[in-house]
């Protein structure tokens, strides 16, 4: 490579050969480059006196170390002739390729990203996200965060003001997209140097704390020669170093959990690399039988690997002296992913090709926009909005799930859409980079089928409550029907208020809504209700009586009861004699509830009114009725899992049925009461509470 004039130059100049030549790079290319970049940055120098291109080749150098391409060490080289030196990107296609011009032109809209705010965690997610827009390809990226990590090694030359104003963007900008490309060692290098210029006092409080544990060093290195003995006397070859958490992640985390840095578990580790994955699980057992391990702090990331590819096996245990030590255990594969991301890591398999990898940033060439299966997907789309906003999708999305990430309102009411300025179906997926613009009118809530293309929880909830909400007005305003029609016959109006708290107090609910729609789901029977209300009042019943016997046969140990209403009296139907095990469908009769078969002609009968049907079940007669309400956060298997407790306690379920919601005041969450009605012996009550307070988000029960 042609030796440069500068001393400082030329030296940088051999070490990128070095390393470029190391990884197998084209050094035909890297050298040409290097030429380019020098002329055009000839006569400028940086604010420390050094010439400019001492910059563009330590950028490259650390693009190197990351596992770049030939073309990425390009860029990196050329990321400020644009800005700087006024290079047309028009000469750099026709000297490198339109492949290197197009990752030097997105290094020169990064650029130009600064925060509007004197504080920049203030909008870092959206700093963030317009980053990566911007760049347009996550090599771009990549580049810009070796470029902020050279300028943080040099920023000793700039203003306090300007040094802590650059710390805070890197805090809020560079070291997040590092740690999600899994660059472990450039996210701590540029997280400590950004804290230091950001917060000097901070930094070196966080500093001074952790020397005041005294002998930290010392004793760190104690625990590893001890460690380093054990694994070769039992066998395992591994290398085993020792490290301090760094002093930014002690500062966020000691803030975060409002303690000393001390206090810190993980303040002090060992990491251990061996040959291959069977041989962490050994060492982790090793670990574990030289020092007592931790309740709960055992993490296993070679199982189920971070979002950035990261995997480990984490263990905090007690240490030497009874002093807390997280152990790190992992191939040393895992550990170059960890430390250098999954990019160097596939550039030391396969030098010179890009690391597709790298492509789960951003996502702007896929062909297919259908969501992946399955949990845990990852890929984030970001578009714009009119107003120049990055708003944050899955992969996948379409503009459905635009419009109701700006605003529920603007969801129901959505009738169109523009991409790009270009109308668009609302079942069009969106990709990165696009302007979304969305077109509301006056439509009456979202269809149904938008369930179908939406792939965001807060679309598919919003969707889903507006019909529910639908739904719940519906069964009310036809509960409501069938019970005043049964008012009306019985010489009583539903517009009564004293009727209306009658009416709710003998049913046991919270409203005459609630009534309503227990009515039309076909938990109340209108009927029954008003013989609960007036019980010595003849209540007009739907047919003439039908021939019946008591509930009970002889010494059968069991007897018929209607669900969720276990005060109501039950007689068997004489047609069909029904016995126990035999499925029950009950009827509402001038006598009462009148149980038949369910597979009973009579049962079938087409003419009988389908509101007087309702369930009925054989409880045991060695066994009473256990009404419980229990207040719980609502999800899809808490039926299930209340049935399932309900059986281990060995009692019988007879109904439960989802009450009034709510919000909880002492968390904000969403909780609703379920009312469970279990037959169950009088000695086994205790064992039901006990095993449905067990039940996955219940708060309370009574």
């Amino acid at each position: 490579m042609t030796a440069l004039a500068h001393p400082l130059s030329a030296a940088s100049s051999d070490r990128l050969r070095t390393l470029c030549g190391e990884r197998g790079l084209d050094l035909d290319v890297v050298e040409r480059t290097v030429r380019f970049a020098d002329d055009a940055h000839a006569d400028q120098l940086r604010r420390s006196g050094e010439p400019y291109v001492t910059h563009a080749l330590e950028v490259a150098a650390l693009v190197v170390d990351v596992g770049g391409s030939s073309a990425m060490v390009a860029a990196a080289l050329l990321h400020d002739t644009v800005e700087d030196a006024g290079v047309a990107l028009a000469d750099i296609a026709a000297a490198f390729g339109d492949d290197v011009a197009t990752m030097v032109e997105g290094c020169a809209k990064v650029a130009a990203v600064h925060p509007s705010a004197a504080d920049a965690l203030a909008e870092a997610d959206r700093l963030r996200k317009l980053f990566v827009a911007l760049a347009a390809d996550p090599r771009v990226v990549v580049v810009k965060l070796c470029d902020r990590l050279h300028n943080l090694r040099t920023i000793d030359a700039l203003e306090p003001a300007k040094a802590a104003r650059i710390g805070r963007e890197t805090l809020a900008v560079h070291a997040p997209l590092a740690h999600r490309l899994g660059l472990g060692a450039i996210k701590a290098e540029l997280e400590d140097r950004a804290f230091a210029a950001a917060d000097p006092a901070g930094y070196e409080a966080v500093g001074e704390a952790i020397e005041e544990l005294g002998g930290v060093h010392e004793w760190l290195e104690d625990a590893r020669n001890r460690l380093d003995a054990h694994l070769v006397a039992a066998g395992v070859d591994g290398d085993v170093s020792g490290r301090v958490k760094h002093r930014w992640s002690v500062h966020r985390k000691a803030a975060r959990l409002g303690v000393e840095p001390g206090a810190l578990h993980d303040l002090l580790g060992l990491r251990v690399v061996v040959a291959d994955v069977a041989a962490c699980y050994v060492a982790l057992a090793e670990v574990h039988r030289l020092w007592t391990p931790v309740d709960g702090r055992l993490k296993d990331y070679i199982d189920r690997p971070k979002v950035n590819a990261y995997q480990s096996l984490h263990t905090t245990v007690v240490g030497p002296s009874g002093r807390l030590l997280e152990v790190q255990i992992r191939t040393a594969d895992m550990h170059a992913i960890a430390e250098h991301g999954a990019a160097a890591h596939h550039a030391y398999k396969h030098p010179g090709s890009e690391p597709r990898w790298l492509g789960r940033l951003l996502d702007l060439d896929a062909d297919d926009p259908a969501p992946p299966e399955g949990p845990g997907r990852s890929e984030d789309v970001f578009v714009l909005s009119p107003k120049g906003d990055v708003i944050t999708l899955p992969l996948g999305a379409c503009v459905v799930d635009v419009a109701y990430a700006i605003h529920t309102d603007v969801g129901h009411r959505c009738v169109g859409a523009k991409l790009d300025g270009r109308l668009v179906p609302l079942h069009t997926r969106v990709a990165a980079g696009q302007h979304v613009e969305i077109v509301t009118g006056t439509r009456n809530g979202p269809a149904p089928e938008w369930l179908n293309w939406v792939v965001t929880s807060k679309a598919r909830t919003r969707i889903r409550q507006f019909h529910a909400r639908r739904a719940r007005e519906r069964a009310r305003s036809d509960g409501r029907e069938r019970l005043g029609r049964a008012l009306r016959e019985a010489g009583l109006r539903l517009d009564d208020d004293a009727t209306i708290a009658a009416l709710v107090a003998a049913a046991g609910l919270g409203s005459i809504e609630d009534v309503a729609e227990a009515v039309a789901g076909g938990r109340l029977v209108p009927s029954l209700l008003l013989r609960r209300l007036a019980p010595g009042q003849e209540v007009p019943a739907d047919d003439d009586g039908e021939p019946s016997v008591p509930a009970r046969r002889g010494d059968e140990p069991s007897v018929a009861a209607v669900a969720g209403l276990p005060g109501v009296e039950v007689r068997l139907a004489g047609c069909c004699s029904p016995s126990p095990p035999a499925p029950l469908r009950g009827f509402v009769s001038a006598g009462g509830v009148v149980a038949h078969r369910a597979d009973c002609a009579a049962a079938n009968d087409p003419t009988r009114a389908a509101d007087r049907a309702l369930a009925v079940h054989w409880i045991r007669t060695d066994r009473s009725v256990l009404r419980l309400t229990l207040l719980a956060v609502p999800h899809p298997g808490l039926f299930a899992a209340v049935a399932a407790q309900v059986g281990s306690a060995g009692a019988d379920l007879l109904a439960v049925q989802r009450r009034a919601g709510r919000a909880d005041a002492t968390d904000g969450s969403t909780t609703v009461e379920v009312e469970v009605d279990v037959a169950v012996r009088p000695e086994r009550r205790g064992a039901v509470r006990a095993a449905l307070a067990l039940v996955e988000g219940v708060r309370s029960l009574r």
